[in-house]
């Protein structure tokens, strides 16, 4: 009986509950080992109990085949004891052997109805255990479907961590982009100011989707083939480095370009334009660096002729081709972090 009220007690607690929770999750293997354990346990009891059930029934069936031979005895004693009623000694004996057969009968019958009882009992503990044994392949049921739950659940959770995951790469992209971006635009306000003290086109700036082009012309820092700073060059550039040694959250390209003039064949220095392309971007970042623009944002690039801003059809597109630029653009997750590394080193 206790097993048979536990197992309806898990049977009940296993149909009933609604789903896993997230704290409960590690005990459910648990849970699912003892189901299967109590079961095993009910099956091996269930066979025990049968064949007891068995057994009691052979020592039944043998107390009343002794029962009806007791009868039988008797019924012959009875006859016996009419037929010898002329002597007194026979029926001494006789009553002897009555007063023995009634303490037999009298044991067997008291034997019979324990038996009984005995049965009684057995039957309603079979018939209990096999109630409870229709029941195991429900049980069996909830336990797999018990499993697939807790497999669901930790799909659930799997699913649930990429996503918060990617929630926070992207929070950590767009506070890097809008990091960026305030710091372009607070650039240009900052470049456009300076060129309002300008009295030329020289330096232009102009304001793409994700980068700043502050473009300046060739004779505004350099003198003709050449790749050396001038003093006007100097301060122009002084005055632009004190807005770019503000930034942190963007990269900064200083990029040479050049007409498709071939270089004269007498500056040996220089034998290309892309040598003096090169040059000259190398000289303006060295320059920058000096004026406290952060080393780890800046880069360089020298495309000579192949990256025109007008067609190298005339002079004045020549003109418009022969520049400097600096672009500053945002930097990708992985070169921000690599930088912010190397600043956090250097302090």
């Amino acid at each position: 009986m206790y097993l048979l009220r536990t197992c309806s007690i898990v049977l009940v607690s296993v149909m009933l509950a609604g789903c896993v929770s997230l704290s409960s999750y590690n005990d459910r293997g648990k849970h699912i080992q003892y189901l299967e354990s109590e079961i095993n346990s009910l099956e091996q009891t269930l066979k025990q109990s049968e064949a007891d059930r068995t057994a009691i029934i052979a020592d039944l069936k043998a107390t009343r085949e002794n029962l009806a031979h007791l009868q039988e005895e008797h019924e012959a004693l009875v006859s016996r004891s009419v037929a010898s009623a002329t002597s007194a000694n026979d029926f001494s004996a006789i009553d002897a052997e009555k007063q023995q057969f009634a303490k037999e009968l009298a044991a067997l019958i008291a034997k019979l109805a324990e038996a009984d009882t005995r049965i009684k009992e057995l039957s309603t503990l079979l018939a209990a255990k096999e109630a409870a044994v229709r029941r195991i392949p429900t049980l069996e049921a909830a336990v797999v479907e018990r499993e697939q739950q807790i497999k669901d659940l930790t799909a659930s959770l799997q699913s649930l961590e990429q996503y918060i995951s990617q929630i926070k790469a992207d929070a950590t992209h767009l506070s890097r982009m809008r990091s960026g971006n305030e710091e372009k635009e607070r650039t240009v306000a900052a470049v456009r100011s300076l060129l309002r003290k300008e009295t030329n086109d020289a330096i232009t700036v102009k304001e793409y989707r994700d980068k700043v082009i502050i473009t300046m012309k060739d004779q505004v820092l350099f003198r003709s083939g050449s790749a050396r700073l001038t003093k006007k060059g100097r301060n122009t550039l002084g005055r632009i480095a004190k807005v770019l040694s503000k930034i942190k959250d963007n990269q900064i390209l200083v990029e040479g370009h050049t007409d498709t003039v071939p270089v004269k064949k007498s500056a040996v220095t220089y034998r290309t334009n892309w040598d003096l392309a090169a040059a000259r971007a190398a000289n303006v970042l060295k320059f920058l660096e000096k004026a406290h623009v952060r080393s780890e944002l800046l880069a360089l690039a020298g495309y000579g002729c192949y990256l025109p801003a007008a067609p190298n059809d005339c002079a004045k597109n020549r003109q418009l081709n022969r520049r400097v630029e600096i672009a500053v653009v945002p930097l990708e997750t992985e070169r921000l972090a690599a930088v912010k590394l190397t600043t956090a080193m250097t302090q």
